[in-house]
């Protein structure tokens, strides 16, 4: 799995898990004690986020790490990172 992937993986996963739970991902920023700035990166999938940010992440919403990068069940529905022009003539 591409780099690609695996950041529009936990973006799409991080969106779900927070609006499953009734957090904002500014409150969930706050949880996590990282900055909007970051969040809005790893929403877009646009930065990597290292191991730290995915357990606090993690932490804040209640999940296993692991979790945040696995892929949808069959049959579920999630929202995926939008590409930046810069990915999507990359790909």
């Amino acid at each position: 799995m591409s780099p690609t992937v695996l950041r529009q993986l936990l973006a799409a996963n991080v969106r779900a898990l927070a609006e499953g739970k009734g957090v904002s991902l500014n409150k969930l920023a706050d949880l996590a004690g990282i900055s909007r700035p970051t969040m809005h990166f790893l929403l877009t999938a646009r930065s990597s986020v290292g191991i730290d940010t995915i357990a606090k992440l993690a932490d804040a919403l209640d999940v296993h790490p692991a979790v945040l990068l696995q892929p949808a069940e069959p049959g579920a529905r999630r929202r995926a990172a939008r590409p930046t022009k810069k990915q999507k003539t990359r790909e």
